[in-house]
């Protein structure tokens, strides 16, 4: 990631050169371009290489975090009391993928199952064996997601334009899975 950075760095820095090169011969030919301050303005350039460089990299892990992306997707709320096993952004080019899985403790898997069921997108009614059925989900603002009883807990699923949604809560092992992947 750090090779990719320095290449977009590279090019900004070198096309800014590029630009700034006919005012150089203009300026050496009218004497106004001492080699001291020749010697600077190449300094700049290569400060403002660097500088690009960092902020690239500080910008590049800027992201809404997978805890906020569950609970907007979701509307559920995490609740206090759980550790991070796995947090990874896989990026390919255009489509990416997010996989958040949480362990929750003894207090926090109470409270993750009323968050569920109080979700605007929980159908108590429907039951999910590694087959969603079309009729169970839930409509809300024109946005389709069900939250529903699963063998293990609950799942859910959810489908947004390229983007796909799955999270399943495994109450006997207190984990849960969250991935969004964009095709």
């Amino acid at each position: 990631m750090i090779v990719i950075i320095l290449f977009y760095s590279f090019i900004f820095t070198s096309f800014l050169y590029l630009i700034y090169l006919p005012f150089k011969k203009k300026l050496k030919k009218s004497d106004k371009l001492t080699n001291k301050l020749n010697r600077k303005i190449n300094w700049i350039f290569i400060i403002l290489f660097c500088l690009i460089g960092i902020i690239l990299y500080i910008l590049k892990d800027y992201r809404t975090s997978s805890k906020d992306r569950l609970e907007s997707i979701s509307d559920v709320k995490i609740p206090k009391g759980f550790k991070v096993i796995k947090d990874e952004y896989q990026d390919m080019q255009q489509d990416y993928c997010i996989l958040y899985n949480i362990k929750l403790d003894g207090d926090a898997i109470s409270q993750m199952k009323l968050s569920i069921k109080t979700s605007k997108f929980y159908n108590n009614n429907s039951f999910h064996n590694n087959a969603w059925i079309e009729k169970d989900f839930v409509v809300v603002d024109s946005v389709k997601g069900l939250w529903c009883k699963s063998p293990k807990g609950f799942d859910f699923n959810r489908q947004d334009r390229s983007t796909s949604y799955q999270i399943e809560f495994d109450t006997i092992t207190n984990n849960l899975k969250y991935r969004e992947c964009a095709d």
